[in-house]
């Protein structure tokens, strides 16, 4: 599902065949992040949205909130969300000015905080189906997590921002795009089997 936001509410674009519905959902302001957000029964459709210091979880089929999750100490706005697998468990991975929060989407609890400054974006990088690795952009570098331990795998220091992040895979190769204001480039990915 591609989820995108407005500022009266969220278009869903389902993957498969395209089709587009559209959620009415009242924001102060348009959010600067938005994910679906698997639910752990396999049949909810849930969606998470950057706020200021925290994160929105919203319940797609009851049309209300179903949890807000904050970080603590934390003021900025989440910059970016997304979803990544580790193992069995789901995480919820958002990033502000000053770290990245994650959380287990099947209970919420804190799962790894990560302190890294500036961050801009942030991707799961696909090992495996059941095994992600958290890709974070910033004003000066992309860098590779292991989201069960949060420990800095690999740095790219780049000349410019890296403002998005794409993982693909062709030909079994994965692949990482990365885009900022200097352009757009795609690095070929080599990393051990989890």
């Amino acid at each position: 599902m591609v989820v995108t936001a407005h500022r009266g509410g969220v278009r869903l674009t389902t993957v498969d065949d395209g089709q587009t519905s559209f959620v009415p959902i009242r924001f102060s302001a348009v959010p600067h992040a938005v994910v679906g957000v698997p639910a752990p029964d396999g049949t909810s459709r849930w969606i998470a949205f950057g706020s200021g210091g925290g994160v929105v979880i919203w319940d797609l089929a009851s049309q209300r909130v179903l949890r807000e999750l904050r970080i603590p100490r934390e003021r900025t706005n989440v910059k970016a969300v997304t979803v990544v697998q580790s193992g069995g468990s789901t995480l919820l991975a958002a990033a502000t000015r000053e770290r990245i929060q994650m959380w287990n989407t099947a209970s919420w609890a804190p799962h790894a905080r990560i302190d890294t400054p500036w961050t801009k974006s942030l991707a799961a990088v696909p090992l495996s189906a059941t095994h992600h690795l958290l890709a974070s952009g910033s004003g000066h570098a992309l860098n590779l997590w292991d989201p069960v331990t949060a420990e800095n795998l690999h740095t790219l220091v780049t000349a410019a921002p890296v403002e998005a992040i794409t993982a693909l895979r062709d030909n079994g190769t994965l692949l990482l795009g990365i885009g900022g204001p200097a352009g757009f480039t795609a690095l070929e990915v080599n990393l051990p089997s989890p």
